[in-house]
């Protein structure tokens, strides 16, 4: 009967994970994988400056650059 058989149990085996790793991707030939950076414009009388996002997919050298304000906090 299936109750018959010996059970073996294995505790989980911790794993050492890189969150927010920073290194540059290896895409071996593959687009689509995307560099991004953020660049500040600087501020002027106190007025926050203009944010530069970039995105730079690393095979193509295909390039996205949406310039932000950033939003005033509320209240």
């Amino acid at each position: 009967m299936y109750r018959d058989r010996k059970i073996c149990y294995q505790k989980t085996k911790p794993v050492q994970v890189n969150i927010g790793e920073r290194r540059r991707p290896d895409p071996q030939g593959r687009p689509g994988y995307l560099r991004i950076d953020t660049v500040h414009q600087g501020d002027l009388d106190g007025i926050k400056g203009v944010y530069h996002i970039n995105a730079v997919d690393e095979v193509t050298q295909w390039q996205v650059v949406e310039p932000r304000r950033k939003s005033a906090k509320p209240g």
